[in-house]
Order: structure tokens, then sequence, then C-alpha cells
């Protein structure tokens, strides 16, 4: 069997003592660790179902706080994703706070990447997660994050490359959102530490030599070299299954 991180292999372990695991995390492309350069608002971003799992409206409340705490920087919210979509913008009607935040509902990829390439934090506060693509694109982009501390997150973010908050508490991501809505230091220090462990963890390429090595290992086949392996699996073919208009792509 394979796990989305250790955390999910441990309790994977638990239902089937027995079972064999892997871990092979969700994986990204890094692209390029420049986001926090600031010349308007800082740019806040949540990212997914629009719903109390994923802690939307818990994310509303601390905003609320957020820009009516004394002196804070001047910052916008955008909430992207399907699901409470109306719910939402009730909310923020109720709450006073539209003139800061925009609801936009689904989105499509490239419009998710336009959002992302302008947003400084991705914020998640999510009741419980496995491992969301939303944080590693973020961390991809060296953006500062803040997420709970649940499911996979812990492992994806590390020690020091986000910010953990405590599922369901308003005060708490109220905090994590002032300290770095204020502080252009802490999101690039963040930003940067993702990115990383970007690149040095969750890097596609890494990701797809432990699955090759996983399944040459499984069928008995020793993991080659990109450029050795077409070469190699064709000779484990029957002679009738190779001719010289074989297609075979490895």
């Amino acid at each position: 069997m394979i796990a989305l991180g250790r955390a999910w292999a441990t309790e994977l372990r638990r239902i089937a003592p027995r079972a064999r695991i892997e871990v092979v995390s969700n994986a990204v492309r890094p692209g390029r660790a420049d986001q926090q350069k600031v010349s308007g608002p800082v740019h806040v971003v949540f990212l997914g179902e629009i719903g109390e799992r994923k802690g939307t409206f818990v994310l509303l409340e601390a905003w609320a706080k957020l820009i009516a705490y004394p002196n804070c920087q001047l910052a916008k919210l955008t909430i992207a994703g399907d699901g409470e979509v109306e719910r939402a913008r009730d909310v923020v009607l109720d709450l006073g706070i539209g003139t800061s935040v925009d609801v936009r509902g689904w989105l499509s990829e490239t419009a998710v990447a336009t959002l992302l390439s302008d947003a400084h934090v991705l914020v998640l506060p999510s009741l419980n997660e496995g491992q969301p693509m939303a944080i590693l694109e973020a961390m991809s982009r060296g953006m500062c994050i803040i997420a709970s501390g649940v499911g996979g997150i812990p492992e994806m973010l590390g020690n020091s490359s986000g910010v953990l908050i405590i599922p369901g508490s308003v005060d708490t991501l109220f905090g994590a959102l002032r300290d770095v809505v204020n502080s252009e230091t802490a999101r690039s220090d963040y930003g940067a530490r993702a990115f990383q462990r970007a690149v040095d963890e969750f890097n596609i390429d890494t990701a797809a030599r432990r699955i090759d090595a996983f399944y040459h290992q499984i069928t008995q086949v020793k993991a080659l070299p990109a450029r050795s392996r077409r070469a190699a699996s064709i000779e484990l073919k029957a002679p009738s299954q190779v001719n010289e208009h074989s297609d075979w792509t490895p």
C-alpha cells in the first residue's frame, strides 16, 4: 500500500498491521520564490471547498478581527472554491467586511494559477486534511502559509516552513494573520523555507524516482537511470513482442 505521508502510513499500519506500506507524498514542480514584494495590500488567499470542514467561516470571523485591529497593514482576502459560496457571501455582509473580502467561488486551473501569482499568504484552517495540493502549490511559489496542524499538514510544513494553528480557533487564526500581514520579514522567511522544503521533499522529480524504485523493487527489476530503462525493458519482453516498429514508451 502507498500512503500519502507518514501520518497516513501510521494510521494504515494500525488498520492493517501486516500490510507493507510505502510512503510517497503528493508532489509539485517548484517555480520561483519571489512572492513577498508588496506594492499594495497584502493579499491573503483561501483555496478549497467553502464550508465548515475547511474552516472558511472561522477564517471570516478571524478576518473581521484582523481588519478591526489598530494599525493593521492594509490587506485583502480572496476566497475561491465550490461549496457554500452564497453562505460565505452572506457572512461577509453580516460581518461588514465586504470592502476587503472577495468570495469568487470555483475557479479554473488557469485562474487559480493567476490568483496565486498575485498572492502573498495562503490560509487553510481546515478541521481535517490529507496533503492538500493548495499548500504544495503555495510552497512551490514561496508563499507564506497559515494552516491547521491536522492530518498531513505538519509533515508538509515541518517545524518552520509555515504557521500551524489550532483548528476551529478564531483567536489563534487571528493572531497568525496579524503577525504575518504586519511583517514582510516574517512572510519572506516562511515563504523561503516553504519553497526550499518543496524543492527538497516534494519535488515531482523526487516523487517519480521514489515510485520508480518502488515499482522495480516489487517487480524484482533493478531501477535504472532513465536513459537505460528503455533498453532494459525491451530486453525483458518476449521476442514476439518486440520488433522494429515497436512504439513502447517507458
